[in-house]
């Protein structure tokens, strides 16, 4: 699991610095970008940022699509790196995140603390999937904040849920579309499955109007 501080998100000088789990981050002045390596039909790209946007030509039809629709570009970093605050009660620590009502866990330990935190994320997301709601974008990274970060996998899946959101598309028309079983879809989409495969993820991104755009 990658855990990056408040105080490394805000303070890090200039240039690339591993945060773990090929998770990269790139800071220019005040600009952060979060980069992620990754493997690609067998390639190895040295570096990429997933980056998801409207395309400029219409994604493939897919039957109850709005065709005609416009949503905020959305970045990785919207849906990676959470803030959070851990505070001491007791024997336990309490772990909760800004702007996400009722998000609170906890931890025998800090560290556990932390893990707990991911998982709650993880939970979170999946919890907005079964109940088909939109995944709220993180809040801005604080001093005081703890970052916590959920797998990259897990926060690409949440870009091509919302989209498949905004876009009034539902799993089994997705999946029609695709040659596959609704079961199958579900199971490649699911925040619980973390050994997805990045390449039938991009195509079913590229699908719902997404776009995966790669800096080498």
């Amino acid at each position: 699991m990658c855990r990056v501080t408040a105080r490394d998100y805000l303070t890090l000088g200039n240039g690339s610095h591993s945060a773990g789990e090929g998770l990269i981050l790139k800071v220019r002045g005040n600009t952060r970008t979060w980069l992620y390596r990754y493997q690609l039909n067998k390639k190895r790209l040295a570096k990429s940022l997933i980056k998801a946007s409207t395309k400029k030509k219409q994604p493939p039809a897919i039957a109850g699509a709005v065709t005609a629709f416009t949503f905020k570009t959305m970045k990785l970093e919207d849906f990676l790196v959470y803030p959070a605050t851990i505070s001491k009660d007791g024997k336990f620590y309490l772990v909760r995140f800004p702007g996400i009502k009722n998000a609170i866990t906890q931890g025998t330990t800090y560290a556990n603390a932390i893990e707990m935190g991911q998982d709650w994320l993880i939970e979170h997301f999946q919890n907005c999937a079964d109940d088909g709601e939109i995944v709220e974008e993180a809040q801005p990274i604080t001093e005081g904040h703890v970052a916590i970060t959920v797998p990259v996998i897990v926060a690409f899946k949440v870009m091509i849920r919302n989209a498949m959101i905004h876009r009034g598309i539902t799993q089994s028309a997705l999946a029609e579309a695709h040659g596959m079983s609704r079961q199958s879809l579900s199971t490649l989409l699911s925040y619980r499955r973390l050994n997805s495969r990045m390449d039938s993820l991009v195509k079913i991104a590229s699908s719902v109007g997404l776009t995966l755009t790669v800096y080498e």
